[in-house]
This record gives structure tokens, sequence and C-alpha cells, in this order.
């Protein structure tokens, strides 16, 4: 999966959830884990953030995505390892904030639980939605 947002209201998180049910609903319990290394353009040093046990997987800025011209996220995720008890996936993301710095990363995570097969996968802001951009997923058996 890959493509580039801009949510229509900032900040915002952008984060990726499953669901068990064709997307009737979405798992948005304890049941993720992911971790993030990250840079700054303004800093000289990697930063590193994570959680595991979170409602989503987040994939850009934790919270400070901004929603102007020339910000929002860029981003490349692949999902594997599908199991019914665990979905691995990793991603890179570059990530535009509201004060207008450049933030590269790369990371992973998990989806645990048990409750049948995943058959959906949710890319959303925390605040807002998606103003304008595009994604593109392919699937390969």
């Amino acid at each position: 999966i890959r493509g580039r947002a801009l949510s229509s209201a900032e900040p915002a998180a952008f984060v990726l959830e499953f669901s068990r049910d064709n997307g009737a609903s979405w798992d948005t319990g304890s049941n993720y884990t992911w971790h993030r290394v990250y840079g700054i353009d303004t800093v000289a040093d990697a930063a590193s953030d994570g959680d595991t046990s979170d409602p989503s997987i987040n994939i850009g800025l934790s919270g400070g995505i901004g929603a102007g011209g020339g910000e929002g996220v860029r981003f490349e995720i692949e999902i594997f390892d599908l199991s019914e008890t665990l979905a691995v996936v990793q991603f890179q993301a570059t990530t535009f904030s509201t004060s207008g710095l450049y933030i590269v990363g790369m990371g992973g995570g998990a989806h645990g639980g048990v409750g049948g097969a995943r058959n959906g996968v949710r890319l959303r802001f925390t605040s807002g939605n998606m103003a304008e951009g595009y994604v593109v997923a392919k699937a390969l058996a």
C-alpha cells in the first residue's frame, strides 16, 4: 500500500487499523504494537517512539501532521505473515508537521488477537478526514 494524504484538520496522526468483518467494524482495542525510528530536519539525532498496547498502528508523526499546503504524509506499507492470530506490518513514511518540519521514519508493528481472518484494512487520520491525496493497494497471491 502506498500513497499520499492530507488531512482536513490538524494536528493529526495517520494510523492503520484492521477489520475481521469486511469493514463493518474496526479493531480499535489494545491489540496493536508498533515501533518507529525517525529523523527530523532540524535535529541531528534520530529519535524513536512506539507502543505495545495501542488501538492502532501509528504510521505518521504522532499527532502533529499538518493540513496546510505542502504538509501531510507520504507512505509505503507492507502487510505480511497474515494468520488467524497475527498480522505483521512494515512501513516508512515522510510527514510534514504543523510547524513545517519534515520527519522521515520507518518502523513496524503487528495486530494480534483472535477472532477470525482479517479481511479489511483502514488508513485514517485521527483528526478530520482525508482532504486530498491517493492510496494505491496491490495484493499478491
